[in-house]
């Protein structure tokens, strides 16, 4: 068994497992909601972690998907505010947002962490 340490420990850590790189595994990976970086990620391929800024309101989820079905997750955020769905393409692109909920709507995933 492998230990890794990742995140803060704080309240405001979601985690975010997902294969952020395209290689068949999932990596290990953290929102935070508050902060100048919200998304924390350590890719299996190389093992160096990074950073995103996306996201950070406190109505926002993370909703992490293969949403552009390139192999790789995509960054992704419920705005339960507003009941807006904002995606950062992992192939690159401009940011898509669509309305689809609201404030009294919780967004479904496969990792039913990230919507507490």
């Amino acid at each position: 068994m492998t230990w890794i340490r990742w995140g803060s420990g704080s309240e405001s850590d979601i985690p975010v497992p997902r294969d952020w790189d395209g290689d068949g595994k999932t990596d290990i990976a953290v929102y935070r909601g508050a902060g100048l970086i919200n998304w924390f990620i350590i890719p299996s391929k190389t093992g160096i972690p990074y950073g995103v800024s996306f996201g950070g309101a406190l109505t926002d989820r993370p909703v992490p998907g293969d949403f552009d079905k390139d192999g790789k997750a995509d960054i992704a955020i419920y705005r339960k505010g507003t009941g807006a769905w904002y995606v950062v393409p992992s192939s690159g692109g401009a940011v898509t947002g669509v309305g689809w909920g609201g404030p009294a709507f919780l967004p479904v995933t496969l990792n039913r962490l990230s919507i507490f």
